[in-house]
């Protein structure tokens, strides 16, 4: 069965779908519709306005405990998890109308060789237990403290970890960064975009 969501991304529609399905040397630990919220940007090009993103996201773990992955877009990007957080980059050449060679810029000698947009995804996977003690949203600094380790009764709370039931993560808190970076000759300048990241697994 797959289940297919829009993803907006700086102005261009892609068809994102998300495979349920495991596959017999995998894990799934879960497919979390997150929302992306701007936080800062220093982008000024047309193509970056400053809009909420909403997308899916499908991420596996080998059998063995190895291997993990982040299912994005249609794309699958190799990623870690250390046991709370889940990290995963990508890179992709994107095309900018402003990091263009107009023709008073080629006769200055421009010769872009090129765009990158790196994105870095980072969220805190939380577990049932420390779900319950936030109730139910996400903290306020995810990734730099905000996640709960300890209950009200002074124990520890159990980190995501695979029961019978399954993974037992039921929400993601943390962050989107967009790197953008233009190659040699362009004339137009690099700049980021940073969006607070919250959702749930469905």
């Amino acid at each position: 069965m797959s289940d297919c969501w829009p993803l907006y991304a700086l102005a261009v529609l892609l068809a994102g779908c998300v495979d349920t399905a495991a596959a017999p040397d995998e894990e799934v630990l879960g497919n979390f519709e997150l929302t992306a919220e701007p936080v800062a940007s220093t982008c000024t090009y047309e193509e970056t306005g400053a809009s909420t993103l909403s997308f899916t996201i499908r991420v596996t773990r080998a059998l063995d405990g190895g291997e993990v992955a982040v299912t994005l877009n249609g794309i699958e990007r190799p990623a870690t998890f250390d046991g709370q957080v889940l990290r995963t980059t990508y890179r992709a050449p994107r095309t900018f109308a402003d990091c263009g060679c107009s023709g008073e810029q080629r006769d200055a000698g421009c010769a872009c060789s090129g765009v990158t947009l790196e994105e870095r995804l980072e969220v805190a996977l939380v577990s049932l237990e420390q779900d319950e003690v936030l109730g139910r949203a996400c903290p306020a600094s995810p990734l730099d403290g905000g996640m709960p380790t300890v209950g009200a009764d002074g124990g520890a709370l159990a980190l995501p970890v695979t029961s019978a039931r399954g993974f037992d993560a039921v929400r993601a808190c943390g962050e989107l960064q967009d790197d953008i970076q233009p190659g040699e000759g362009c004339f137009c300048a690099a700049c980021s975009m940073r969006y607070a990241v919250r959702g749930v697994r469905r």
